[in-house]
């Protein structure tokens, strides 16, 4: 009581009677032994293998098998008390783990009457040994040239693996591949003869335009006509003109004023600079005194509107000046839209044409129409050809020339235009990509690859079902609860 034994004191214990038992020769086999037993001991029975498998558990990894492989021989819980003897096998050599046992040659009835014993239900030896002797002949197969060797990668391959589909899967899918290509070629007949009555409806439609309006596109008598608005293109370049005459106008007025100023503070500057020497006799005072009063002359006697001082009509010029320019601006604006609307008609009727005109020729292979209107097109189609063409011409001549002119007074003119600032729009995020669902995708963390130091490779399928998988840009079918060794 005085000097109690505490749970340090028995881990020492512990390690010394290990220590006493090497020393004396043993070679030692321990259930389930702590970390600290392991540099006495040659063999370690129910090494847990395997995680809870609990569901809230992503993946059972082999920390126990990479730390002790190829540095002690251990085996993981008796292989004829599993519930899934293939599965457990599987973790064996996951682990590269040895088989365990255990076996009873006679009266095993005796156990299963016994509560405490009764957990050895499966242990006759006659039932097991033929499978303990194949079991243990294949595991030794695969472990055999590794127990010095320790595990240099552990990884799940999940996304390099598929499961094999069965022969009904199969013939599902070369059924539904076959139904997917029946409607996509009705699909695309049904598109196709959509698109051949849209081409049909739509040359109809601007040959009837063009009929209105191609033949007066260049007469400035009618209201609308391309040659109307460019004539009105015209009169905004004028407006424009007159703008810039006004922007000068008011710029001469505003530096008049400005030199006017600057010429009475020079002077004032002088007269100061005079008196300040002494140099003035009593007729400049008298002159001094009658510029003062030139100052205030304006100021009007009661009752007269007061004339506005020198830097009131500088500011009233400055605020004109500025007026003047902004008119220009938007006289600009109006002349470069007025010719962008002239050239966007031409370009407009010109495109409905040509289209109608490249696509006549499916008038008479379809009966969409009647030969009455089909012969009414075609008539139609060939007496706009020379009104297209001088359109065309049109456009490339004058409202080329009218397009080119807006653009050289923007660049004649840069005071107007002060370079703005470009905005750069911020990156949209990247949308994630959507993963896509492949019905023969295999259960996550469920298929192995693992590596050993002399090289040895095994690839371990932990699904009750065959899978195909990719090593190294090569296939390999791998069974349901199978493994398969890569030299």
């Amino acid at each position: 009581e005085d000097d109690p034994y505490n749970r340090e004191d028995s881990k020492d214990f512990t390690v010394q009677a290990f220590q006493d038992m090497k020393d004396a020769g043993y070679s030692l086999m321990t259930d389930g032994s702590n970390a600290y037993t392991w540099s006495y001991v040659d063999h370690i029975l129910n090494v847990d293998l395997d995680s809870s498998r609990y569901v809230k558990s992503s993946a059972s990894v082999p920390f126990l098998g990479v730390v002790l492989h190829g540095y002690v021989q251990f085996a993981g819980a008796p292989l004829n008390e599993e519930s899934d003897v293939d599965y457990a096998l599987l973790r064996a050599l996951e682990s590269g783990a040895g088989l365990y046992f255990i076996l009873s040659y006679q009266n095993t009835q005796e156990l299963k009457e016994n509560g405490i014993l009764s957990q050895y239900y499966s242990v006759r030896y006659d039932i097991w040994v033929n499978d303990l002797i194949a079991r243990y002949k294949e595991i030794n197969e695969v472990l055999k040239d590794v127990q010095t060797s320790i595990i240099v990668d552990h990884k799940f391959i999940d996304a390099d693996a598929m499961r094999i589909p069965d022969d009904n899967e199969l013939t599902d899918d070369a059924m539904a591949a076959l139904l997917a290509a029946a409607a996509a070629e009705q699909a695309a007949a049904a598109a196709t003869h959509e698109s051949v009555r849209l081409t049909l409806q739509t040359i109809r439609k601007n040959l009837t335009v063009c009929g209105e309006k191609l033949p007066t596109a260049l007469d400035e008598a009618v209201e609308g006509s391309v040659a109307n608005l460019y004539k009105l293109a015209l009169e905004r370049g004028e407006d424009l003109e007159a703008a810039m005459a006004a922007i000068s106008t008011a710029k001469d007025a505003l530096d008049a004023l400005v030199a006017e100023k600057e010429a009475l503070e020079a002077e004032k500057e002088a007269a100061d600079n005079a008196t300040t020497e002494g140099e003035g006799t009593e007729g400049e005072a008298t002159e001094t005194e009658a510029t003062e009063g030139d100052t205030t002359e304006g100021e009007g006697t009661e009752g007269e509107e007061a004339e506005p001082t020198l830097d009131e009509k500088i500011e009233a010029a400055t605020k004109a000046h500025e007026a003047a320019i902004e008119a220009a601006k938007a006289a600009y604006v109006a002349y470069a839209e007025a010719s962008k609307t002239a050239s966007a008609a031409a370009d407009e009727l010109v495109a409905l044409y040509e289209f109608a005109s490249a696509n006549i020729g499916m008038l008479d292979a379809n009966e969409a129409f009647t030969a009455e209107i089909r012969a009414e097109l075609k008539a139609l189609n060939t007496n706009l050809a020379s009104a297209c063409e001088a359109l065309k011409a049109y456009a490339d001549n004058e409202l080329a020339a009218l397009a080119d002119a807006v653009a050289q007074f923007k660049a004649d003119n840069p005071e107007l235009f002060p370079e703005e600032e470009e905005v750069v729009a911020p990156e949209a995020p990247e949308e994630p990509k959507a993963e896509l669902f492949n019905k023969y995708a295999v259960v996550e963390n469920s298929v192995v690859y693992e590596e050993y130091e002399n090289g040895k490779k095994l690839v371990l399928n932990f699904n009750n079902y065959a899978i195909k998988v990719k090593i190294d840009g090569a296939y390999y079918t791998v069974d349901a609860y199978g493994y398969i060794i890569i030299a």
